[in-house]
């Protein structure tokens, strides 16, 4: 591997990392068991993502925008997959998430960003489904209150 993209990849790595990071303290981070299985997802405003990592997956930061994190792990180790996701609001209003795989070294992650008003209940649906293997799909229902600046959830 030359130089050039042994420090490119080292980049992304980093990249991800701070961004993984900065998900991980902006919200508490949830997970669920489906037996060998754990699905990880997360909901944070994009305002609260540094505008370098922002740019770096465009994302748009916005204190009217969130972003989905969708991780599936199998006995601890990344596991690709078809994830799909949803937002629903009091008023019914369905947003479907365009999620997409973000893959550096062995991880392997899904975002996906939703629009949203400050103090807005959402339900969110996602649906994951384990590439070659015969369990699945996972679904997870979860709520979440949205706060465009960086305030206790």
């Amino acid at each position: 591997m030359s130089h050039s993209r042994s420090t490119n990849r080292l980049a992304g790595l980093l990249a991800l990392a701070a961004l993984l990071l900065a998900l991980s303290l902006s919200a508490q981070e949830r997970s669920q068991q489906f037996g060998e299985f754990t699905l990880h997802y997360n909901a944070v405003p994009t305002v609260d993502l540094e505008p370098e990592i922002a740019r770096r997956y465009e994302i748009p930061r916005s204190q009217r925008r969130g972003l989905l994190t969708v991780s599936l792990v199998r006995d601890g180790a990344p596991v690709a997959a078809t994830v799909n996701a949803r937002s629903e609001n009091l008023a019914g209003q369905i947003q479907t998430l365009r999620m997409r795989e973000i893959s550096e070294g062995e991880a392997v992650y899904y975002i996906g960003t939703y629009r949203a008003t400050e103090k807005e209940e959402l339900a969110f649906t996602i649906s994951a489904q384990p590439e070659g293997a015969e369990a699945g799909p996972f679904e997870v229902v979860f709520e979440h209150t949205f706060f465009g600046r960086d305030q206790a959830q």
